[in-house]
């Protein structure tokens, strides 16, 4: 399995293979606020994978204690597992 997240100027693309064939693309437009979080992924979500737990929303995680976790306007939530986690609050600056 790899997850493999990129943040652009149209939004956060997300693509988790084998389960993925093509990236799924969250739009900034659909975005109401994102945070950076640490978080207990067995705990929290019973394990690495692709998660779906219904008061939690979605979860990709590979490995890690640190993620994105994603308000959509939409009331939805999307977590996404991250190892370069300074990197990344740089980049969301």
């Amino acid at each position: 399995m790899t997850l493999k997240t990129e943040i652009t100027n149209t939004g956060i693309s997300i693509k988790f293979s084998p389960f993925h064939l093509k990236e799924k693309i969250i739009s900034w437009s659909e975005i109401a606020k994102i945070r950076l979080i640490k978080y207990d992924r067995i705990k929290g979500y019973y394990g690495y994978g692709m998660r779906y737990l219904p008061k939690k929303g979605w979860c990709y995680t590979i490995s890690g204690k640190f993620g994105i976790r994603i308000y959509l306007k939409n009331g939805k939530t999307i977590l996404i597992g991250i190892h370069k986690e300074i990197e990344l609050f740089d980049t969301l600056k």
